[in-house]
């Protein structure tokens, strides 16, 4: 939130690096924000006829509830569904913490940078 208490916008971008779709997520991922990852993700996987190898960049979300995680594991488990291959890059900090928290229930593929994504030579889904 920001300091009159209203939710700090998500801003959403793709591009592609290294023949992965990297989506840049910043700001707040909360119950508020969570939506708009969501359909944004599910554009980026829907438009592709093959196999999708995405990255989500979370190192500029300065805060994520709940439902922002929840949507992270939705995303991870549908692009797994379909046969898409997903990583998020998460660094340390309060984010990177509560999915060490919550590593039992939502366990993602996480990488503390992009060239730790980009460079894993893992089968990780």
């Amino acid at each position: 939130m920001n300091e009159a208490g209203g939710t700090v916008p998500l801003n959403l971008s793709t591009r592609r690096v290294d023949g992965w779709a990297l989506a840049e997520v910043a700001g707040e991922l909360d119950l508020v924000t969570c939506s708009q990852l969501k359909g944004f993700v599910g554009e980026i996987l829907a438009d592709c006829r093959e196999p999708v190898r995405l990255i989500v960049n979370l190192a500029e979300v300065t805060f994520c509830d709940a439902h922002g995680l929840g949507i992270l594991a939705g995303i991870h488990g549908r692009a797994r569904r379909q046969g898409h291959r997903v990583r998020f890059v998460c660094p340390e900090g309060p984010v990177r913490r509560l999915f060490r928290l919550l590593k039992g229930t939502h366990a993602l593929p996480l990488y503390g940078t992009m060239g730790d994504a980009l460079a894993a030579n893992d089968d990780l889904m």
